[in-house]
């Protein structure tokens, strides 16, 4: 009875990685507890139900790597710095939805923000692609992506 109270413990360490610690120390008491319930499993088989030592084996061998896949997960992410609300907008490309002269409006990623010319580019057609270069409080300061004709022209030459 020990031994499968052993590796009921071994998987709830599992899952406390999972929604508590994701440092990864509580999937390595997880992966020990999981070896000691088998180990104690084949060394003390229950009586009535023994189970194939191959069976327990291959058991933990697929729960750890499981931990392994989830560990390449948070180990490839916990690295990388969130590019979310005003940090993430510069690169961004979008749409005028509206003249930019200086002023107008665009949409990026799916929200609608108020826009400003960056300095030294032309107006912006509705419709045009924009690349947001900056933020300025809750204003996009945004530039055309495509070349205008004349240096399109130029670069042809």
């Amino acid at each position: 009875m020990l031994d499968y109270v052993v590796i009921a413990f071994g998987y709830l360490l599992f899952v406390a990685e999972l929604l508590i610690a994701r440092s990864g120390v509580l999937a390595t008491a997880a992966v020990g507890t999981l070896l000691v319930g088998v180990l104690l499993l084949i060394v003390n088989p229950p009586a009535p139900t023994p189970i194939a030592p191959i069976l327990l084996v291959a058991i933990v061998i697929l729960t750890i790597a499981l931990a392994l896949f989830l560990a390449r997960g948070l180990i490839t992410t916990s690295g990388r710095l969130a590019r979310t609300g005003l940090e993430g907008m510069p690169g961004r490309s979008g749409e005028a939805l509206a003249e930019i002269d200086p002023f107008g409006q665009v949409r990026v990623a799916g929200e609608i923000w108020r826009a400003e010319l960056a300095p030294g580019f032309e107006r912006i057609q509705k419709g045009e692609k924009v690349l947001v270069i900056g933020v300025n409080g809750l204003t996009v300061l945004v530039a055309p992506t495509a070349l205008p004709k004349g240096d399109r022209e130029d670069i042809d030459a």
